[in-house]
């Protein structure tokens, strides 16, 4: 989506005459590649107390109810088993990952 969002802006400025280097608002959008995840995802699995934390929503509670509930084979395993409630879960779901041990 992003993709063809950037896209459609460079055609966009190429259709309007506004080529980088002219100042425009077209030109700097149709210049900026689109923006790379820079999150990496937290392994419940091995995350510490305080990159637990780091996560919005989740405090020192849920933090060691979290590793407390190790292991974990699945990130839904934390509603699943009790460990968060489903409100918890829905903020941190798209940031944390359960890699399975070897």
């Amino acid at each position: 989506m992003r993709l063809v969002r950037w896209l459609t802006s460079g055609i966009l400025a190429l259709a309007c005459g506004a080529l980088p280097g002219a100042g425009g608002v077209l030109a700097e959008q149709a210049t900026k590649p689109p923006a790379a995840r820079t999150t990496l995802l937290i392994d419940l699995n091995t995350a510490t107390r305080e990159q637990l934390m780091e996560l919005p929503g989740m405090g020192k509670v849920y933090a060691d109810r979290v590793i407390r509930g190790r292991p974990y084979s699945a990130k839904n395993q934390l509603t699943q088993r009790g460990i968060l409630p489903l409100a918890a879960y829905e903020k941190i779901k798209d940031l944390v990952i359960a890699r399975h041990a070897p």
